[in-house]
């Protein structure tokens, strides 16, 4: 679609920008800095604040008009050191992680259901996705850590969400542990990304709708539980939603994949997009 508007652009063409940015698998630096170039004497790259944005994902060309958030952070325990033939001489911290994160699966089965529930993007998640601690196996480890994912709805603070899920595992450690509860540190500096909210892209969205339908091809507007680089332009006040080629399900997978099919009618799309947007917005 941009080798088209290059070679062959239309009367009056848009003003158009396609950004590959960096980092959105974790903490969205490239998106979130390129929201500053609009910025009165920042880039002469970008003039002034553009009028949507699409970021591009596997949607099946669906509009994701809503995406959950995330709040990343880790948990660290200490123990005491020493070899492994006398055990009882140190104090295991891989055993009080353990525990630690049996209260994190309360949390996350019995808890964390009951925090709200989006129409579009379900229930926020918890989950704990990595474990390390020990030097060696002869060794009681003296440290272990654990990372965390808590997925935030969009109307969600992440901030919120991690001091309850902090003061939550603090307060069950001080009652159930208290020999070592004071052991347990938590990041100083958590990754907290908000999610894509609905309630201000509806122009963009529904435009978008109307000319992939008017292509003959199925279009809903929809929500996802996982994120994007959408949420930096949406905090930007900018509307965005996400739209794609391809599935969710081709991705994160040991051989990714679109249908070449789905590739094709992308072009179309975005090429129609392009025209037909600056009339509708």
């Amino acid at each position: 679609a941009f080798k088209r508007l290059v070679e062959n652009p239309p009367e009056n063409p848009p003003t158009v920008m396609m950004a590959c940015s960096v980092n959105e698998e974790f903490g969205m630096a490239g998106a979130e800095n390129l929201c500053h170039f609009w910025q009165p004497g920042e880039y002469s790259l970008v003039e002034r604040e553009p009028t949507c944005v699409i970021v591009a994902e596997p949607t099946l060309l669906n509009v994701v008009v809503a995406h959950k958030g995330v709040a990343r952070f880790h948990v660290y325990v200490d123990g005491v050191a020493c070899h492994s033939s006398q055990p009882e001489l140190g104090h295991n911290a891989i055993y009080r992680m353990s525990r630690i994160i049996d209260l994190f699966e309360e949390y996350a089965t019995e808890v964390v259901p009951t925090l709200g529930e989006h129409p579009r993007c379900g229930k926020p998640t918890l989950s704990v996705g990595m474990i390390s601690g020990g030097i060696s196996v002869n060794t009681v480890p003296d440290f272990c850590q654990i990372e965390i994912d808590r997925r935030v709805l969009p109307e969600e603070e992440p901030r919120d969400a991690f001091n309850h899920i902090t003061e939550y595992i603090s307060g069950k450690l001080q009652e159930l542990y208290p020999e070592w509860a004071d052991d347990v540190r938590f990041s100083d500096d958590p990754n907290l990304k908000y999610g894509l909210t609905d309630s201000f892209n509806g122009p963009l969205a529904s435009s978008l709708q109307s000319i992939i339908q008017s292509m003959a091809i199925d279009c809903e507007l929809m929500g996802v539980p996982y994120g994007t680089d959408a949420k930096a332009f949406s905090r930007a006040g900018i509307q965005t939603v996400v739209l794609g080629p391809g599935s969710i399900d081709q991705a994160h997978t040991k051989d990714e994949w679109v249908e070449i099919d789905q590739l094709e009618m992308a072009v179309e799309v975005y090429w129609n997009a392009i025209n037909q947007l600056p009339a509708l917005l």
